[in-house]
């Protein structure tokens, strides 16, 4: 029995193995099976044994030992840093402060900007840097500072990176996530554009190609005079100022590129802002889990029309599925790629998710969370989501239930062109891995926990076949089995 094109059908999988059998009236047909292991973040690596009998087998998204590593993306280490303090800070809550007097422009502030990103004390003041900074701009929704020390840093590119906080990002940030908090009572958001920050990125962080161009900080909403005495007691993000010539940091920061830069990052830093306010101050739980967090972030990007760099993020991860954890990062660029198209997927199949998600639902964080908000068990939801990874896009009709409002094939293609014209062969692989050579009757695909390979099914003639599917059982495989041809 041949089952129609775009047929999608599950197989039970008992202690990692499982065994299917396929159709092949005309000998032509084709299938996939897309093999998940949903065993909870990065806890290892999972061998799978794939076995035809009487089929030809070829893997999608076997990578090789040098696309395996990772990549250090933007703020994650402050994020990690941020993670590790907060679990072993009391609760505090914060005072509630009268309003603040209006501010002048020209007129100056001190802030405390942490100055490493490695291990530090939050009450070691050899670990924060002092910064005396200058109000240069006032709006409705922002304050921005800038130390002196930043020199190519312009009257306009101050106006344009507040005019549009004011006018684009606050708004729609709100609309989509949530409130921030005010816990200063000035009813703004400072941006503080500093060198500081620019020296955060060291010469290793470049190697592995990233930068750290700015960041929240969650301790400077929970303010305590001795257990974390250089919170700045108020919502607040630091970014990084025009650098073209190294001269504060590793990495470059054309004045060409600034403006668009630090709009993304507001735009990114902000999401994190209003998380941690509902997750923190008003549920007072933990951050939300560092994968979603990010996938959300990168999101308020999207929700801000600033869809390149995520699109640039996705096709590291598109190109090699297997060796991507989705629940156990968030720290590469290949992890933040699967996380963003995963939360686009919900936000797709469940408009105004992305506000429940934030909320968090009193103080659901990461799995539970995504269960929380779409009312389905996380394995099958993200069944569904590497199953339109699959289909969407492509020739295979696409169930109503599978869709996506995003290009999926096309802004790989586009990213990796794109990609490997800077650097050749960046993005060694096509979409979902897809690899031609020569055929095996068995293989052995390697897994990361949380994540989904692809393997293609043909037939050398007419009749059925059956594909043995030998895996660990500690992996918790999950198997779909769709017609692609």
């Amino acid at each position: 029995m041949v089952p129609p094109l775009g047929n999608i059908q599950a197989v039970t999988v008992a202690n990692g193995q499982a065994s299917v059998d396929l159709g092949f009236q005309q000998g032509s047909e084709e299938y996939v099976l897309i093999l998940q292991a949903l065993r909870p973040g990065s806890v290892g690596i999972f061998e799978t044994f794939v076995n035809g009998v009487g089929v030809t087998l070829s893997a999608r998204g076997l990578a090789s030992a040098a696309q395996l590593e990772t990549l250090v993306a933007d703020d994650a280490p402050i994020r990690e840093m941020e993670r590790r303090i907060l679990a072993t800070l009391p609760r505090i809550d914060p005072p509630r402060r009268a309003l603040q007097p209006a501010q002048d422009l020209g007129s100056q502030r001190n802030f405390f900007v942490v100055n490493k990103t490695g291990s530090i004390q939050i009450t070691n003041p050899e670990d924060f840097d002092v910064v005396t900074a200058t109000l240069r701009y006032i709006g409705t929704r922002a304050l921005i500072y800038a130390d002196d020390t930043g020199l190519l840093l312009t009257d306009a590119m101050v106006q344009q990176i507040g005019s549009r906080f004011d006018d684009q990002i606050h708004p729609a940030n709100v609309t989509a996530f949530g409130p921030e908090s005010d816990i200063d009572g000035n009813g703004r958001v400072i941006i503080l554009l500093s060198t500081r920050v620019n020296a955060l990125t060291t010469q290793e962080i470049v190697d592995q190609g990233a930068r750290i161009v700015g960041f929240f900080f969650g301790i400077d909403l929970q303010h305590h005079p001795t257990q974390n005495p250089f919170s700045n007691n108020t919502e607040v993000f630091y970014a990084v100022v025009p650098d073209p010539n190294r001269v504060h940091g590793a990495a470059r920061v054309s004045i060409e590129e600034y403006v668009a830069l630090l709009s993304s990052v507001v735009a990114h830093e902000f999401e994190h802002m209003i998380s941690f306010n509902h997750h923190v101050l008003i549920a007072g739980g933990s951050p939300e889990a560092l994968w979603l967090d990010e996938g959300l972030a990168h999101m308020a990007e999207t929700v801000n029309d600033m869809h390149f760099q995520n699109q640039l993020r996705s096709a590291f991860f598109l190109h090699s599925p297997p060796t991507t954890t989705l629940t156990g990062g968030g720290n590469s660029l290949d992890e933040r790629g699967a996380a963003w198209l995963f939360v686009h997927y919900m936000e797709d199949r469940f408009p105004g998710v992305l506000r429940k998600l934030v909320a968090g639902a009193g103080r659901n964080v990461g799995t539970v969370n995504v269960e929380a908000a779409t009312g389905t068990t996380f394995s099958s939801f993200f069944d569904q989501w590497a199953t339109t990874l699959l289909v969407d896009g492509g020739t295979i009709p696409n169930p109503a239930t599978f869709e996506s409002s995003i290009d999926l094939r096309g802004d790989f293609e586009e990213a990796k062109l794109l990609l490997n014209q800077s650097e050749p062969n960046r993005i060694p692989g096509n979409y979902l891995g897809i690899r031609f050579g020569t055929a095996t009757q068995s293989i052995v695909l390697q897994q990361e926990g949380t994540t989904a390979a692809y393997v293609q099914v043909r037939s050398a003639g007419a009749g059925a076949a059956r594909v043995v599917v030998d895996g660990d059982p500690g992996a918790q495989m999950r198997v779909t089995v769709v017609r692609v041809k």
